[in-house]
């Protein structure tokens, strides 16, 4: 159908909904860097506990949540929403040089539990 939702076309999110990401990236097997702000109140704790179940056991995985930061990896305070992506705040270094790590050496980041 014509039409729009968000921003984007009504196919783009029968697409999306068709498909399961954490049950193909466990499938798959290529090394998968999943990181999650505890703050992120669009892709939340929740979702990162389907990631954590669906690659729990896989070598090639990597699953880390930063306490305190937001959808951007920026730090704040309290719960986030639509107002913190006015705010001009850094990503948080850390999770710069984690991604960095891992891209070098293939090996995870310490991880934090959530």
């Amino acid at each position: 159908p014509a039409g729009y939702v968000l921003g984007a076309p009504f196919g783009y999110h029968a697409d999306l909904a068709a498909h399961d990401p954490t049950t193909t990236a466990a499938r798959l097997g290529l090394p998968t860097l999943v990181l999650q702000g505890s703050r992120d109140y669009q892709v939340t704790l929740d979702d990162f506990a389907r990631w954590r179940a669906a690659l729990t056991d896989k070598p090639f995985a990597c699953l880390k949540v930063y306490d305190g930061l937001d959808h951007l990896f920026r730090r704040g305070s309290g719960p986030s929403g639509p107002a913190d992506y006015d705010l001009a705040l850094p990503i948080e270094a850390q999770v710069i040089d984690d991604i960095a790590a891992w891209i070098r050496s293939a090996r995870c980041p310490d991880a934090a539990a959530p």
